[in-house]
């Protein structure tokens, strides 16, 4: 140990390339260090944000440094190797007048706050711009709350988040975003800063900003990164102000084909071989935010083309694309779900995508279009592709229809795959991730889809007909091939891709 300290000590190697040679982490290196030289481990729940003013944000992400407190003119500078001379060096020069004290930082928490420093960097001077427009009650200048919507945007996105969820608090708001299907928190506001963004937002959705009481729905694009990106804005009233949610629907995310959606090669295979039959139902199942709606749009997007009728009946429409025709209803259209399908079939289509089932009497309708000659698509939520078949006989749908209908039913979820910068094997087939600037400090980016697809054979059919119980219908399945997501997520494990904690808690 001494021999790779000294050479942690002299610059030959990093913090990290150490932390690895000794088969411990950077967290349990930093406790050695201070141990052995007497630094103090930084306090990372005590920061002082506006001290970050004082160095250029891309000289602490690079030198992975932060100056986390000022104190009778010494400045803490929380850092990961205190041995890094050449980087304390341009800290001296930066603190010509002030004592440098140096700490030593917990790794992961470093990591995690220089991540959410990179969203904070110069907000305040945006939020001060703000309150001088609120203070001159001038309501034809709002450049600085657009500019706070472009930074609560754009750092949304930068995160890939599917959704900005803007809340009041007892004190405040908080804006939160969900990114891999987990809330994190973005920013913080005061109550005065919370309500200006809100009304301006409004404008942009085309809502009436003096209405509080009732909930509000629109959409509105806004350009970002060289493109226009639709945002589906809710509004409810809630006790202290309004929640206000925006869906991010960037199309160039969810469009995408199917070879992209990281199906393994035998569900890719089913999935292709089902939508490519002329009539039939094709279910995807799986519970709200399994990524149904992406898998849905992907097979539209294999079909679509001038040889092809495609019909989309939504509520409300998710993305716009080209060569189909969408139909929303709802109560903001005034179209009921029953009257869309009953026009769309006198509209000679090949295929009809439904974007959800939710009664008997929609499933009763979309089983009779399949079974004249069209190619329907539509979702529905239930855990596995086997038990839709009970779902769809507890809506109320004889089992003879089902298997006359029926011809795949994808099951899927969205699990979040460990970080690949900070995973690390920590046993047999199992990995783990402890977090860094890449993820912030979640130790988990992205996600890959695990999906099961059940092709009803003719086999199948026949038990289905005959109201065989579901784990009769399963074990038959299994015989012809099918395979059980479970299976193929422990295989995304022992691969490193997820963890089974993951797994776990999205199974």
């Amino acid at each position: 140990m001494n021999e790779i300290i000294s050479k942690l000590q002299s610059g030959a190697i990093t913090l990290k390339e150490a932390a690895k040679e000794l088969g411990i982490s950077q967290d349990e290196l930093g406790i050695i260090l201070s141990d052995k030289f007497g630094y103090e481990i930084a306090d990372m729940k005590a920061i002082d944000y506006s001290l970050a003013d004082s160095l250029p944000l891309d000289m602490m992400m690079k030198f992975e440094i932060l100056p986390i407190k000022f104190e009778s003119n010494s400045i803490y500078i929380a850092m990961k190797n205190p041995f890094d001379t050449a980087t304390i060096l341009k800290l001296r020069n930066i603190y010509k007048d002030k004592i440098i004290k140096l700490l030593i930082a917990p790794s992961t928490m470093l990591d995690r706050e220089l991540s959410r420093l990179s969203l904070h960097y110069g907000l305040s001077d945006i939020i001060s711009q703000v309150r001088v427009q609120i203070s001159s009650k001038s309501s034809s200048d709002d450049s600085a709350v657009l500019r706070l919507i472009d930074r609560v945007l754009i750092s949304a996105i930068k995160l890939g988040s599917s959704d900005i969820h803007i809340e009041p608090t007892s004190l405040a708001s908080s804006i939160r975003v969900r990114v891999d299907g987990v809330l994190c928190e973005l920013f913080e506001f005061d109550k005065d800063i919370y309500n200006s963004l809100i009304s301006r937002l409004k404008l942009l959705a085309n809502l009436d900003i003096a209405e509080y009481k009732k909930p509000q729905d629109g959409r509105f694009s806004y350009f970002i990164n060289d493109r226009n990106i639709d945002f589906r804005i809710s509004v409810l009233p809630v006790i202290g102000g309004q929640s206000v949610v925006l869906r991010i629907l960037d199309t160039h995310k969810m469009i995408v084909n199917l070879q992209n959606l990281g199906l393994n090669e035998s569900n890719l295979n089913s999935l292709k071989r089902s939508i490519s039959k002329s009539y039939g139902m094709i279910l995807v199942t799986g519970p709200t935010g399994s990524g149904k709606t992406t898998t849905i749009y992907s097979a539209l997007n294999e079909l679509k083309g001038s040889t092809k009728k495609i019909i989309t009946i939504e509520e409300p429409i998710e993305y716009q694309m080209s060569h189909l025709q969408q139909v929303a209803v709802g109560h903001r259209t005034g179209i009921s779900f029953e009257e869309a399908l009953r026009s769309a079939l006198r509209q000679d289509p090949d295929i009809i995508m439904i974007g959800e089932i939710r009664d008997h009497q929609s499933l009763r309708t979309a089983i009779g279009s399949a079974l004249t000659g069209h190619l329907v698509l539509s979702t529905l939520h239930t855990n596995d592709a086997i038990s839709a078949i009970d779902r769809m006989t507890d809506m109320g749908l004889e089992r003879y229809l089902i298997s006359g209908a029926v011809i795949a039913i994808m099951a899927q979820r969205l699990a979040r795959k460990l970080c690949q910068h900070c995973k690390e094997k920590v046993e047999h087939n199992r990995y783990k991730a402890h977090g860094c600037a890449h993820c912030i400090g979640t130790g988990y980016s992205g996600r890959v889809v695990i999906s099961e697809i059940l092709e009803i054979s003719p086999h199948l059919a026949s038990l289905i007909a005959k109201g065989e119980s579901s784990q009769m219908i399963l074990t038959e399945a299994i015989k012809e091939g099918f395979v059980p997501m479970q299976n193929s997520a422990m295989k995304l494990v022992e691969s490193g891709i997820t963890s089974l904690e993951e797994i776990l808690s999205i199974t």
